[in-house]
């Protein structure tokens, strides 16, 4: 704690202070008669208060108020001399005076340009730099062909040597204000150019090592370096694909080519999926081949009747007939097995034929019949497989060699068939029948061969 004064030391601190006591020290917190050693006017003040420095005698507000006045008068004084050198060297001030060092904006008296200048400097000169003869006379013509020499427009008049200058660049576009006097001492520019220039250097000095990251990785730049964010054209050197990846997400791990890292995820999940899919592929009664493909890749597989097929998990998993067999025992839908009838439908409303198999005793013709179309021909074979064969062939022919696409769409055909159409006028219907007959002969053909084990 703090040792508490005695009459002595608090007298001793008040002398300090300027003031002398009138009684006996009473505490620091009490009222204590004193006298203004400076002006005699007696007060009563507490000693704690004058530590810290109030309440104070009326004679010390003064000396403050007369140094502060002292201060202002020279302040102004030098304000007053400062406005008086101006006029003397042809300036006239615009703003206050603030000291001689700094610019002080004002208006030539001789030419009525307006500038700034410095009043430490005003000794040197007499009015602007153009008409004290320290620069020639700059027009707006002159100083224009100066920004545009060093790549800027002008968007205004010409304001002066040191003031803002609003100007458009020629190279990017981009409007700043350049200074005049910049521009014709240091060749002042955009600085949005400046630094575009200063990235394509550093990506030409760095090009050398990103491409050596990227062909680690496995990638063969295509362009030149754009940077460190951007796609940057490359060809994978493992699958032969172009991608565009980015040096920073190589640099940090990633495997860049797309088509890679796509193939790899399928691989994995392939391999995670495997076991599971041969179980219940045996579920639906085939027995795989080889290992499990994908959910859409044809799966090479030998039914519950001994035949060699394809089928697709995706079409199992969706309850299509390959669940109750292949195209030979199932029981229901379009049976290879059995007989079959190719038929050939004309629609006069759609102006398109259409071409198909059905199941000897189906009733698809009999639906075909009641929307409108119309049988043409009707061939029968004495099994689905031959039939489905010469629709494929006939397929084939208009949409490889005659280049035909499907003459309607789903919405005109709700119930179906209509990637089996082409448009009525688009081939002639007794050539399309003798391809018919003939590409059921070669079927008939290739059908007894495979029976003979030729």
């Amino acid at each position: 704690m703090p040792s508490r004064f005695t009459n002595e030391t608090a007298t001793a601190l008040l002398a300090h202070y300027g003031y002398a006591a009138l009684e006996t020290y009473p505490g620091s917190h009490q009222p204590w008669w004193l006298r203004c050693n400076g002006c005699g006017v007696n007060v009563q003040a507490r000693l704690h208060a004058l530590r810290r420095n109030r309440p104070r005698c009326e004679c010390k507000d003064l000396e403050e108020r007369r140094a502060r006045r002292m201060v202002e008068t020279r302040r102004q004084t030098m304000a007053t001399t400062a406005v008086e050198k101006m006029r003397a060297s042809d300036w006239e001030p615009l703003e206050p005076y603030v000291d001689s060092g700094s610019y002080w904006r004002a208006v030539c008296l001789r030419c009525g340009t307006e500038g700034s200048t410095r009043v430490a400097d005003l000794p040197r000169t007499r009015g602007c730099e153009t008409c004290s003869g320290k620069r020639r006379h700059v027009t707006d013509d002159n100083a224009r062909a100066t920004l545009l020499t060093a790549g800027w427009e002008p968007l205004s008049r010409y304001p002066g040597p040191r003031e803002p200058w609003p100007s458009r660049c020629t190279t990017c576009g981009a409007v700043a204000n350049p200074r005049y006097e910049s521009v014709k001492s240091k060749g002042s520019g955009c600085r949005i150019c400046a630094a575009r220039a200063n990235g394509r250097q550093r990506r030409e000095r760095f090009e050398a090592t990103a491409c050596a990251v990227m062909r680690s990785a496995g990638l063969e730049p295509l362009a030149a370096f754009p940077g460190a964010n951007k796609p940057w054209s490359c060809l994978c050197t493992r699958c032969g694909s172009a991608g565009a990846p980015r040096y920073s997400n190589v640099k940090a791990g990633g495997r860049g080519c797309e088509t890679c890292r796509r193939a790899a995820q399928g691989r994995a999940k392939r391999e995670n999926f495997a076991e599971m899919a041969e179980v219940l592929l045996r579920g639906f009664g085939y027995e795989p081949l080889e290992p499990y493909p994908g959910m859409v890749e044809p799966w090479n597989c030998t039914c519950r009747c001994g035949r060699q097929v394809a089928v697709r998990w995706s079409n199992l998993l969706q309850g299509s007939s390959a669940t109750r067999g292949c195209n030979w025992c199932k029981t229901s839908g379009f049976n290879f097995a059995v007989p079959a009838h190719l038929y050939l439908l004309k629609h006069e409303g759609l102006g398109c034929l259409k071409i198909g198999v059905t199941a000897e005793h189906s009733t698809r013709l009999a639906s075909f019949r009641s929307l409108g179309w119309d049988v043409v021909t009707i061939e029968r074979f004495e099994r689905g497989e031959t039939a489905a064969t010469v629709e494929r062939d006939v397929l084939t022919w208009w949409r490889t060699d005659l280049l035909l696409p499907p003459h309607v769409g789903p919405t005109e055909m709700p119930k179906g068939g209509w990637t089996e159409t082409v448009a009525s006028d688009a081939v002639d219907v007794g050539e399309l029948i003798d391809r018919i007959r003939l590409y059921a002969l070669h079927a008939f053909d290739a059908d007894e061969r495979s029976a003979d084990g030729i």
